[in-house]
């Protein structure tokens, strides 16, 4: 009985070189390619990490059907001081970078890495995140750099706002130009001081004390110069400002 045959060191050195106790793997290795640059693998189809890096093939091999080695199917996120042990996002790093549990950023189709900041999770990469200081929310659809609650909610207007409430008629909810009364029910535009400023109120509600840039209260009811009740006359029955109003 014939015995089996021997391979030549040039024959050997185009098989694969998965090897198990079992022996050596008997397929031809691959040459994989990108950006027409080719490149031959250590491996075969079967056993080839798919990832070029520097103009090289991966010397290790797959570890599944997902076509790429251990370490780079691995989140290239940095947890702890210590690179993430979950696996990318959809496990292609073709595709993606980071991990969909901690890294990266959760809208959909984006690979980039998503925010933390003081050791708290954005969960959004800074181009599809409020950019309003630890905010974690999207930003809105309708081109502002803001999420709806920090987005200006008068018509077309894209400025921020100090988004204070959800209500979309809460004053917090306005920039300064659109900035409407704080008084219950009021939806006038709130008063537009001389500095430029917007005061808190309308003018058939805000505080006229003029002293230090002016009051952010509200007027009193029952005051006679449009004062805010820290601003009336202190003397019982007076219902006065006090000596600094506006004309």
């Amino acid at each position: 009985m014939a015995g089996k045959k021997r391979l030549t060191r040039q024959e050997l050195m185009k098989l694969c070189t998965w090897t198990t106790m079992l022996g050596r793997c008997p397929y031809t290795r691959i040459t994989l390619i990108k950006d027409g640059l080719r490149c031959l693998s250590p491996y075969c189809k079967l056993h080839c990490c798919k990832k070029i890096e520097n103009n090289a093939p991966c010397a290790h091999p797959r570890i599944n059907n997902r076509g790429y080695c251990h370490q780079h199917l691995l989140c290239t996120g940095i947890t702890n001081d210590q690179r993430c042990m979950n696996y990318i996002k959809n496990h292609d790093p073709k595709a993606f970078k980071f991990c969909s549990q901690l890294h990266n950023c959760i809208q959909q189709d984006c690979d980039a890495e998503r925010t933390q900041m003081n050791n708290v999770d954005l969960r959004y990469c800074p181009d599809h995140r409020c950019s309003v200081a630890e905010c974690a929310s999207p930003r809105a659809p309708n081109g502002s750099p803001n999420c709806e609650s920090h987005t200006c909610a008068s018509p077309a207007c894209l400025a921020t706002c100090p988004g204070a409430a959800g209500d979309p008629h809460d004053p917090s909810r306005f920039c300064e130009r659109h900035r409407v009364c704080a008084s219950a029910g009021c939806r006038r535009f709130a008063y537009l001081r001389e500095n430029g400023m917007p005061a808190n109120f309308c003018g058939a509600h805000f505080c006229r004390w003029e002293g230090a840039g002016g009051c952010d209260e509200g007027r009193a009811a029952a005051s006679a110069d449009g004062m805010c009740a820290g601003h009336v006359c202190v003397e019982p029955g007076c219902l006065k400002a006090k000596e600094h109003r506006t004309p």
